[in-house]
């Protein structure tokens, strides 16, 4: 004979089991432990976790049919956005591409909502190093920062292949073969009413 108790814990266990992932990613979010405050739809997962929460982890570029997400690693008291894939996140640094274990994949609550109000877009101007138009540079997402400023994620274009990384000057910095590339053929992050 099943207890009250046991048994209404089975069925509370059961309900959460039910649930999607992407409902449930929120209770395992964590801050930073970088003070940072970043107002974006995105939430960071610690790496350590991205393995139950993929589902719900943000696509950021591909590379024939492998999708990588967007992640982040802290380093020199900075956060430096890159491309996860197979577990590790890689990012540009220092003129070569570095390669994490401890890092934060960016996710959000649901997905496909996201995807609809969400898009990644060559914003018109971006490239050449060109600046980017003022509405879409102050809408664009990000979630890393350099010396103390907001630093926009940026999808590197590289023939048909997409490589996630970080915009800085007008450019997109991404990890690639051992190197940092540096590209101002790159897209955005950006609301899609921007692009009506």
């Amino acid at each position: 004979m099943v207890s009250h108790t046991l048994r209404a814990a089975l069925c509370a266990g059961a309900l959460l089991l039910l649930m999607p992932l992407s409902t449930r990613a929120e209770e395992f979010v964590t801050q930073s432990d970088v003070d940072y405050v970043d107002t974006s739809p995105l939430r960071w997962m610690p790496s350590n976790r991205y393995q139950r929460l993929l589902a719900g982890a943000l696509p950021a570029g591909h590379e024939g049919n492998r999708v990588f997400r967007l992640c982040r690693v802290s380093k020199a008291q900075d956060l430096h956005l890159g491309k996860w894939m197979e577990g590790q996140c890689h990012i540009g640094y220092g003129g070569r591409e570095e390669v994490y274990d401890q890092y934060e994949l960016a996710a959000v609550a649901d997905l496909k909502a996201f995807q609809r109000d969400y898009t990644w877009a060559a914003a018109p101007g971006a490239t050449q190093g060109a600046p980017l138009p003022p509405a879409i540079a102050k809408a664009a997402l990000g979630g890393g920062y350099e010396h103390g400023r907001p630093v926009k994620a940026c999808l590197g274009l590289r023939g048909t292949e997409r490589h996630a990384g970080k915009l800085i000057a007008n450019r997109c910095n991404y990890g690639y073969g051992g190197a940092e590339v540096v590209t101002d053929q790159f897209a955005v992050l950006v609301p899609r009413r921007l692009f009506p």
